[in-house]
């Protein structure tokens, strides 16, 4: 890409950008103590504020922890200091994000062996582009009270949330209509508008610009990069669900198996021996019978062989009357048929 390119791309992206935007926000009250003193003068209401510097993208770090950036680090000749972050996001400006950010002023605005009491009063202000806390009001003010007597607790901590969709007439109003449009020729604040306006169409403007556009290309690739890790985790939640759930069946299966053979078998087992315990007592009952049987005819001096023969025989007899009796029987009836007057 050429340089009149680049330019090209940044003047395009420039002129999308509204001060609601961070990077864009951070380039126009970079060292600009006015510019801010304005932007504090209508959210506090505080007609006294005379900012002394103005830094943007301010780093307070924690050694043993997380550590923080700041969008406007800013201190006013009374010593005060002042976070001002921009946020579109709602779920970004937090209570407790702006604990930690009043906690990072302080460990940073307290020297080695100084009072409690040097302590400086520190402003952590969220301009937001919605009414996160969503009860309609401008501005929120937000400070530590001792609650049973509902009296300030004086710690000179404050917490301050903009509503970035108050458009009413009034300077806090006219400053959140300047941070949400493109045009620096629709704003109301004049040194905001001609900041913008060298940002935007001046090309040394443009070129300071050029840092903006690596910036949110960064944040671009940022974004990215976490949505994608995002869908990616997501991803393989769902597929860890859907193998452990394949996985977990087989298993199941494999042990319903080896769980139904045994108690199968056992069942079996249990089956059998009943059967064989009824199967054992009918032949024992046989078997004893027989015995019995046979130490009778011991008894009488008859052999088993003679026994079983003369009982052959005798079945025989029996099984040959029975048949002449039938043979009778028929006759008869036979001849009743064939001349019912006989008698």
């Amino acid at each position: 890409m050429t340089y009149e390119e680049r330019i090209k791309r940044i003047k395009e992206a420039a002129g999308k950008m509204r001060l609601m935007d961070d990077v864009f926000m951070a380039e126009v009250f970079s060292d600009r103590p006015d510019e801010t003193g304005l932007l504090l003068r209508a959210i506090l209401e505080k007609d006294d504020i005379q900012v002394l510097e103005a830094k943007t993208h301010s780093a307070l770090t924690n050694t043993a922890g997380h550590s923080v950036g700041l969008d406007i680090l800013a201190s006013d000749s009374a010593g005060r200091i002042y976070d001002i972050e921009v946020q579109r996001r709602q779920d970004s400006a937090l209570p407790r994000r702006a604990r930690y950010y009043s906690s990072m002023i302080d460990k940073n605005s307290l020297d080695k062996g100084a009072e409690y009491s040097d302590l400086p009063e520190s402003y952590v202000i969220f301009i937001n582009e919605k009414d996160v806390l969503d009860h309609g009001r401008a501005v929120y003010r937000i400070e530590r009270t001792v609650q049973d007597l509902w009296l300030p607790f004086g710690d000179g901590t404050h917490v301050v949330y903009v509503n970035g969709e108050n458009r009413s007439d009034t300077p806090l109003g006219k400053l959140m209509h300047d941070f949400c449009v493109t045009d620096p020729d629709d704003m109301y604040y004049t040194e905001l508008a001609e900041r913008t306006r060298y940002l935007k169409q001046n090309r040394e403007g443009l070129n300071n610009m050029s840092s903006v556009w690596d910036d949110l290309l960064n944040e671009f690739k940022q974004d990215a990069r976490e949505e994608g890790l995002k869908e990616g985790r997501e991803e393989g939640v769902k597929l860890g669900r859907e193998e452990g759930v394949k996985l977990g069946r087989e298993e199941g299966v494999k042990l319903g198996r080896e769980e139904g053979v045994k108690l199968g078998r056992e069942e079996g087992h249990a089956e059998g021996r009943r059967e064989g315990r009824a199967e054992g007592r009918r032949e024992g009952r046989a078997e004893g019978r027989l015995e019995e049987r046979r130490e009778i005819l011991e008894v009488l001096g008859i052999s088993y062989e003679e026994y079983e023969q003369k009982r052959s025989e005798y079945i025989m007899r029996e099984e040959a009357a029975d048949l002449s009796a039938y043979g009778r029987s028929r006759s008869v009836t036979d001849t009743e048929t064939a001349d019912p007057d006989a008698k």
